[in-house]
């Protein structure tokens, strides 16, 4: 028997869901949502996902083995950045000085 589960972006002002993404064999892995449109997360199947945050659709996925915990997120300000938006990292045991 497989399961569903689904990431659901709801208005925080309104409390309408805007988009629904659903998710093989429910979750356990964080959402890691970027600055720049894109939402990380994965599913109970060991699969690692990108989807576009303004609607929820799909833009990568690929079978890693395993996703279980949360991203960690960390904002720069570092001048040395292209861009002036925060910047987010999701490299595991390394995280900036």
């Amino acid at each position: 028997m497989t399961s569903k589960g689904s990431i659901r972006a709801i208005d925080y002002q309104t409390g309408q869901i805007r988009w629904n993404h659903e998710i093989n064999n429910g979750g356990g892995a964080g959402v890691l949502t970027t600055d720049s449109g894109v939402t990380f997360t994965g599913d109970g199947s060991g699969n690692a996902s990108r989807c576009a945050t303004s609607d929820g659709s799909t833009l990568w996925h690929a079978a890693i083995g395993g996703v279980s915990n949360s991203p960690i997120t960390v904002e720069s300000t570092d001048a040395s950045t292209s861009s002036s938006a925060p910047a987010a990292s999701c490299t595991p045991g390394k995280l900036p000085s």
